[in-house]
C-alpha cells in the first residue's frame, strides 16, 4: 500500500482513537485517561523517578531491579536490552505515551541512552493485553498546574563516573512548562580476573570510556476542554567497545548514537467522549568504527501518526485507535534505502458489569506494507472476590504477532525479504491482594502465565553467512511473584521489605533444523530462576537498606552444554534527608556489588566488582494558591 493511501485511511477513519493503544481507565462524565495503558491488571510501576536512588539511574539500571525484566549489558555503558518473561529484546516494546521506541533495524531500543529522571511514570505490563509479545515498558510524564518545582542531582563514583540531572517546571493554571537535562559519563576502568587468558591475570578494562548527554522541553498548555502538549527530546553518546575477555588489547572500537525526537498531542474532553491525536517525528543516527579500515553507517527517519476516539455509554466504554508508522533506513548494511509502513486498527471495550466485575474485549488488526497483519483477539475478565478487601482475580488470553525488521529482511549479506510474521498466544491468571491500615500496608501480586510462538525468527549460517530464517515453535510457561510489605512502628520509624521473583520455562518445541538440538532446552540467555529483594529502615530523616538481586546460569549455546555463571549481587544503601519547609536535600552513600564477585550478563563480556557512589539530591517544589 502506498504511503499516501495509508494516510487518505488514517484521515478518513471515525471513531478512532490516539497512539494510546489503551481502554481508558476512569470516567465520570468528562473521559479520564490515566496513562494509555490497556494492560493495567497486569502494570507493575518501578520506583519512582524523583528518588535520590533512582534520579540518577538509567532506564537500563532502574528496570533491573525488577524480576519481571531481565537486563543483558553488554559492558557498563554499552547496549543494554530488556527481555520479560523469557522472550527476545525485540519482543518488548518501549513506549513513550504510547509512541514506539524500538528500532526499525533492529527490533529494540538501546535501554542504557535513556534517562530514568525524564519520566515520573515508568512501568512494565506484560499480559495477554500488553502490545509485544513479550511485554511492553511504558514512560510517561503528567501534566501539573500551579506548580513550580527544580530538582537537581550530582552523583560520583568509582572508574571516574560521573552523573548529573536537573529537572525544572514551571505551571501556571493553563501553561505548564518542563525541561529535563542528563549528563553521564566514566572512564569505566575497572580491574577483572580474565579466566579466559593464559594464567588467569588481572587486567584493567581497556577502550571502555562513555559519555552521553540528553536534553527534554514540554509544554502543556490546556484552554476550555482542550490540551494541547509539544515535547522534543534530544540525545547524544559516545561510546567506546571494550575488548571480550581473552581477546588481544590492539582492536580499537567505538560508536557514535545521536537522537532527535518531536512529538505533538491534541486533546480533546467532552462529557461522555474524549478525541485524541498524536503525530511524532524521530531521527536516528548511529555510526560504528571498527579501527581505521571498517565502519558502518545507519540512519532513520521515523514517523508516527494515531487518532482515537472513545465513548463512554453508561457502563460500557468504547474504543477505537488507528495507529501508522512510516520509517525510512539508509544504511551501509542493508541491500538499498528500505521503507516500512504499518497500519494497525485496534477496536475494544470495557464494561463494568458491577462494583467487583470487569470485562474487556477487543482486537488489533492491520496491514505491513502490502501484507496484511494477523488478526489478533485479546479477552479480560477481572472479579473482586472480597468486597472488602483491594483484591482481584483476572484472566486474560489473547494473540500478538511483531513484523520482521529491516535488518531481519534487507541486512546485507544474508537477509531475507520473505520472511513471515511471528505470532504468538497467550494466557494470563493475575491474583492480586492488598491490605493498607495505618500500621502497616502489604501487597501482593501472583501471576502464572503460558503463551506459544510460532515462525520465530533465528539466525543461522547458511551459504558462507549468517541469514534469518521462520525456523521454530517455542512455548514459554512461569510464574511472577511480587510482596510488598511497610510497618509502621512509629510516627518517625518505619521498617520496609519486598521481595519479587520470576521462574521461567521457555523451549523450542518444533523446528525446520534437521536433528535440531536446541528441542526441549532452555532458549539462549533465559534465566530460569530471577530473584530482587530489599529491606530498609527509616528513622526520622536516616534510612539505611540492603538489596539483593539473584540471577541463574544462562545458556549462550542453543543445546544447553555451555552457559554464563549465576550473578548474585548484594548492594547498600545510607541516606539521610533534610526538610526545609518546601525544600529537600538528600545525601547518599552507596556500595554496589558488596561480596565483590567477578560476573558476566553476557559471555566474555566482564562486569565491575565491588564500587561506590556517592549522590546529592535537591528539590525545591512551590504550590501556588
Amino acid at each position: 500500500m502506498k504511503p499516501h493511501l495509508l494516510y487518505i485511511c488514517l484521515l478518513l477513519s471515525v471513531q478512532l482513537t490516539a497512539g494510546n493503544d489503551t481502554l481508558i481507565e476512569e470516567s465520570i462524565k468528562t473521559v479520564v485517561i490515566t496513562d494509555r495503558i490497556t494492560d493495567i491488571s497486569v502494570e507493575r510501576l518501578i520506583d519512582s523517578s524523583n528518588s535520590i536512588k533512582s534520579f540518577n539511574l538509567s532506564l537500563a539500571d532502574l528496570l533491573g531491579r525488577s524480576s519481571l525484566a531481565y537486563v543483558k549489558t553488554y559492558y557498563p555503558g554499552g547496549l543494554n536490552s530488556v527481555s520479560i518473561k523469557g522472550s527476545g529484546a525485540s519482543h518488548s516494546n518501549l513506549l513513550w505515551d504510547g509512541i514506539p521506541l524500538n528500532s526499525a533495524m533492529n527490533g529494540q531500543p538501546d535501554y542504557f541512552l535513556i534517562p530514568a529522571s525524564f519520566f515520573d511514570r515508568i512501568s512494565i505490563s506484560s499480559g495477554a493485553l500488553a502490545r509485544g509479545i513479550g511485554g511492553d515498558v511504558h514512560l510517561g510524564s503528567s501534566s501539573e498546574w500551579n506548580t513550580n518545582r527544580v530538582s537537581a542531582a550530582l552523583s560520583y563514583g568509582s572508574f571516574n563516573t560521573q552523573k548529573a540531572n536537573f529537572n525544572f517546571l514551571l505551571s501556571s493554571e493553563r501553561i505548564s512548562w518542563r525541561s529535563a537535562l542528563s549528563y553521564t559519563a566514566s572512564d569505566n576502568n575497572f580491574s577483572y580476573v580474565d579466566v579466559f587468558a593464559p594464567n588467569n591475570p588481572a587486567v584493567v578494562l581497556q577502550n571502555a570510556n562513555y559519555h552521553s548527554l540528553h536534553l527534554k522541553e514540554g509544554v502543556t498548555i490546556r484552554h476550555r476542554k482542550n490540551i494541547f502538549d509539544f515535547s522534543t527530546w534530544l540525545s547524544f553518546a559516545n561510546r567506546q567497545i571494550p575488548p571480550i575477555m581473552g581477546a588481544a588489547l590492539n582492536a580499537v572500537e567505538h560508536q557514535k548514537d545521536q537522537t532527535t525526537r518531536f512529538k505533538l498531542n491534541w486533546s480533546h474532553f467532552g462529557e461522555s467522549s474524549h478525541f485524541d491525536a498524536t503525530i511524532a517525528y524521530f531521527n536516528e543516527w548511529n555510526f560504528y568504527r571498527l579501527n581505521e579500515n571498517i565502519a558502518s553507517n545507519h540512519r532513520l527517519h521515523s514517523y508516527h501518526s494515531t487518532i482515537g476516539f472513545f465513548k463512554r455509554l453508561k457502563d460500557v466504554l468504547l474504543e477505537n485507535t488507528l495507529t501508522y508508522n512510516f520509517t525510512k533506513a539508509n544504511s551501509t548494511d542493508l541491500k538499498s534505502d528500505n521503507e516500512q509502513h504499518e497500519l494497525q486498527l485496534l477496536s475494544g471495550l470495557k464494561w463494568n458489569m458491577s462494583n467487583r466485575s470487569l470485562f474487556q474485549a477487543g482486537y488489533r488488526f492491520g496491514l505491513k506494507n502490502d501484507e496484511t497483519t494477523p488478526f489478533a483477539p485479546f479477552v479480560s475478565y477481572s472479579f473482586n472476590p472480597y468486597e472488602n478487601y483491594l483484591s482481584s482475580l483476572n484472566l486474560q488470553a489473547g494473540r500478538k504477532y511483531k513484523i520482521p525488521t529491516l535488518n531481519d529482511q534487507f541486512w546485507t549479506p544474508g537477509g531475507n525479504p520473505l520472511l513471515n510474521i511471528e505470532k504468538a498466544w497467550h494466557i494470563d491468571l493475575i491474583a492480586n491482594w492488598r491490605s493498607h491500615h495505618k500500621a502497616h500496608k502489604i501487597d501482593l501480586n501472583f501471576n502464572p502465565y503460558i503463551k506459544w510462538i510460532d515462525n520465530l525468527i533465528i539466525w543461522a549460517p547458511r551459504n558462507g553467512f549468517w541469514t534469518p530464517d521462520n525456523l521454530k515453535s517455542i512455548v514459554k510457561r512461569g510464574v511472577t511473584m511480587d510482596l510488598k510489605a511497610t510497618v509502621f512502628l512509629s510516627n518517625d520509624m518505619k521498617f520496609s521489605a519486598y521481595s519479587s521473583h520470576t521462574y521461567t520455562r521457555a523451549t523450542s518445541t518444533a523446528s525446520f533444523i534437521e536433528e535440531d538440538a536446541s528441542i526441549g532446552k532452555q532458549l539462549l540467555y533465559v534465566p530460569k530462576y530471577q530473584t530482587n529483594s530489599g529491606v530498609s529502615s527509616g528513622w526520622r530523616e536516616w534510612s539505611i537498606g540492603l538489596d539483593m538481586s539473584y540471577i541463574s546460569q544462562r545458556f549462550n549455546s542453543s543445546d544447553n552444554t555451555s552457559s554464563v555463571p549465576s550473578i548474585l549481587h548484594l548492594d547498600a544503601n545510607l541516606i539521610k534527608t533534610l526538610k526545609f519547609r518546601d525544600q529537600q536535600l538528600s545525601m547518599r552513600l552507596g556500595v554496589n556489588n558488596i561480596l565483590n564477585r567477578q560476573h558476566q550478563s553476557i559471555a566474555l563480556r566482564p562486569m565491575p566488582g565491588r564500587n561506590y557512589e556517592v549522590s546529592i539530591l535537591y528539590n525545591i517544589e512551590k504550590l501556588k494558591k
